[in-house]
């Protein structure tokens, strides 16, 4: 049995919850001792201790002192020096060197326990346990450790029991490790050498090496060569033994999502790019069938970011990561084995999920990148039966993106598709085939299909955008149809009452605003009956987040009202708007959230504070729109801001050019926001049907000013505009 004796001192107050410790990494760091024969003795040890000390005291500061603790040390090139000397004496000593090993732990990840010495006895056994593992793979078989800690106000039986306990319990997880705790003895700092060099070395340590670098970045490198691999970080080897254990029991997909997400906290990376490159090699050689099962908990994982929590930020980034990441090394294995069509499947996924993520943030231009990319790519996928629905799937997430581009024709295409393909391969046929196979007689059992729905209400929605610019009636029944077919089709009811706010979108289009209030209430689960008032206070009363897409419609709904002169039901809506009381709302009063649809809901709101003469609620949410600074991050979201300026233009109309009119055009101070500054900063290069709007935008504004204002009803003209923009 071998024999060890640890020195170490604490850093940090060890309270996870003390706001101090936000900033100060707590850590436990000092010397471990190998009693190689009789001449380790701890007596022994402590006298070289002390010459050490001694020798890189007088060699820095010119004298010696009696004991050396570190937080008498100020940072200087003499404390440098001294630490340096520390580690260069025993680094070029070779018995000392064999005998004397740094070791550190440092909870950087800020992991709490409990109690304040609840954190600090976890970690002493942490550190034992982690010393223990790596002398075992130096080679060590049983070893027997001796701790010596510097004494807290913890009575010694007490720490020792508590220590023994949870020592063991560490232990348990390890499985194969042989050591014994031989004693436990907290001793003083003022007596031991030894543990003065602890001091001194947690202290020159802490705060990541802080100390040392204000004069000398070079101490911090040599210390942390001196700790070499007992540098421990508490959550490092818990990372370790997971991922070990995710790749014993072939946990492959759960496997790959720890190591990228220690990839990305920047930790540990060495050994995360070796599992990667274990966890690939298994993925290579396994069939694709058995392949595919892990590489769907990827993809299902890239959903439940994008969809399920709407972070399509980082469900982007994490869509490319897998893609550098998993795809690309895999691509590498298996195109040497000749089966890269296997994985055709998974790089599309990965770029249908980028592109949808793309499509929830309004990132247009990235959004046709990955929709380019699944062009390219669906011509090898629809040769796998399999893949079929996955690639519907993308050509709708395509659809949603050209409708953002007011490309509305391809988006239609694609949807009706999509339509067509589940037409003609589960149509009547397929509903007898299955019908006589099963022996069901009951014809009211039709096949189902929720990417069939979701082709519907995807292509109904570009057909509303396209009717609000051409006023096609017979568009605006083709949707009617679609939006009937959408609802039959979707199974869950969630899934209907999406749909049932789009018909109410299209309704409102078409100025047909009974059917619209109907519609949102019943994807409310109210009576369709209800009033705009039974309605306005049942999203008053629901979660804030559940309040968005509904307040959407619903403004979109009153504000329809008014552009279609219908006065009685635009009475009505302000009526019950004031009644209400749903704008002193969080939405509006306090820090609106950043993502859509809060800039359509603030459009409408502007709109509202100026048809009922409150402009301070139209500048409120004018100012709280412009704060979104929604041009510079997305076009669609630029044309939202113009439309907000060319209804806050055409509402305020005088009939004259007034100062105040033209301030809205343009304004001396080129930074000022205006229409013009709008049109000039939005970014719609590569889509063709936006810089068409923003041409008739621009056309519109000159004409108004050419003419001074002389052309027929510039109010009407400016609503009319601002109207084609849905959103």
């Amino acid at each position: 049995m071998t024999t060890f004796h640890l020195y170490f001192d604490e850093s940090g107050n060890f309270n996870i919850d003390d706001e101090y410790t936000r900033y100060a990494d707590s850590q436990l760091a000092g010397i471990l001792v190998y009693a190689s024969n009789d001449q380790s003795s701890p007596e022994i040890m402590d006298s070289l201790a002390q010459e050490i000390l001694n020798n890189s005291y007088q060699q820095s500061y010119g004298n010696q002192k009696r004991t050396y603790h570190g937080n008498e040390l100020r940072p200087s090139p003499q404390y440098n020096k001294f630490i340096n000397n520390i580690i260069d004496i025993i680094s070029n000593n070779n018995q000392i060197k064999k005998n004397w090993q740094g070791i550190r732990l440092v909870n950087k990840e800020e992991i709490g326990y409990g109690t304040q010495d609840d954190n600090y006895l976890y970690m002493v056994a942490e550190l034992a346990i982690r010393i223990v593992k790596q002398k075992k793979n130096e080679g060590f078989k049983d070893i027997k450790l001796n701790i010596y800690p510097a004494e807290r106000s913890r009575d010694t039986q007490d720490y020792k029991n508590v220590f023994t306990s949870l020592f063991g319990i560490l232990k348990a997880r390890e499985f194969d490790l042989n050591c014994t705790i031989n004693n436990i003895t907290p001793i003083s700092a003022s007596d031991h050498y030894l543990l003065q060099l602890a001091d001194l070395l947690s202290n020159a340590s802490y705060r990541n090496y802080n100390k040392c670098n204000k004069s000398d970045k070079n101490t911090a490198e040599n210390l942390q060569n001196f700790f070499g691999d007992y540098n421990f970080s508490l959550a490092i080897p818990l990372f370790e033994e997971r991922i070990e254990s995710l790749l014993k029991e072939e946990v492959y997909g759960l496997a790959i999502r720890f190591i990228l997400l220690e990839i990305n906290s920047g930790n540990n990376q060495d050994k995360a790019q070796e599992f990667l490159e274990q966890t690939i090699d298994k993925l290579a050689q396994l069939p694709s069938a058995e392949r595919n099962a892990h590489l769907n908990y990827l993809t299902n994982w890239l959903e439940q970011e994008i969809n399920q929590k709407r972070d399509s930020e980082n469900g982007y980034k994490l869509a490319n990561k897998i893609n550098k990441y998993i795809y690309a090394n895999l691509e590498k294995k298996l195109s040497e084995k000749n089966e890269l069509k296997s994985i055709i499947w998974f790089k599309y996924n990965l770029h249908f999920w980028a592109l949808t993520a793309c499509n929830h943030s309004g990132r247009l231009f990235r959004a046709s990148e990955e929709a380019e990319t699944l062009d390219q790519l669906k011509s090898k996928l629809y040769q796998q039966v399999e893949h079929l629905s996955l690639l519907m799937e993308g050509l709708i997430a395509q659809a949603v993106h050209y409708t953002d581009c007011f490309e509305f024709d391809k988006a239609i295409n694609n949807t009706q598709f999509v339509i067509d393909f589940y037409d003609y391969f589960f149509g009547e046929e397929m509903q007898e085939f299955f019908s006589d196979l099963l022996q069901n007689n009951d014809d009211s059992q039709s096949i189902k299909s929720d990417l069939r729905a979701k082709g519907f209400g995807t292509c109904l929605q570009a057909q509303t955008y396209k009717y609000l610019q051409n006023n096609d009636l017979e568009l605006l029944n083709k949707a009617r149809e679609n939006s009937e077919r959408a609802i039959n089709e979707f199974v869950a009811l969630n899934d209907k009452k999406r749909q049932y706010q789009y018909r109410s979108q299209l309704e409102t289009a078409g100025g047909n605003f009974k059917a619209s209030r109907q519609y949102l209430a019943q994807s409310l689960d109210l009576d369709e009956d209800s009033s705009y008032l039974d309605i306005m206070k049942h999203i008053r009363q629901s979660e804030i987040n559940d309040q968005a897409f509904p307040l959407l419609h619903l403004c979109r709904l009153g504000y329809g009202c008014y552009f279609h002169s219908n006065h009685t039901e635009w009475q009505t809506f302000q009526e019950a708007l004031q009644q209400s009381r749903l704008l002193i709302n969080p939405w509006f009063v306090t820090n609106p959230p950043e993502y859509y649809p809060i800039h359509g809901i603030l459009r409408r709101v502007a709109s509202f504070g100026l048809i009922m003469g409150n402009t301070d609620l139209a500048e409120q949410a004018l100012g709280k729109l412009n704060n979104l600074k929604p041009i510079a991050k997305s076009p669609i979201f630029g044309l939202i801001q113009i439309a907000t300026y060319l209804e806050y233009a055409g509402l305020t109309w005088s009939g004259e050019l007034s100062n105040d009119f033209n301030n809205l055009i343009a304004h001396k101070d080129r930074q000022k926001v205006t229409i013009t500054y709008l049109t000039d900063k939005l970014n719609d290069q590569n889509f063709e049907q936006m810089q068409v709007f923003k041409t008739q935008v621009i056309d519109t504004v000159k004409a108004i000013q050419e003419d001074n204002g002389q052309i027929h009803d510039v109010k009407r003209t400016l609503l009319k505009l601002a109207n084609q923009i849905g959103y």
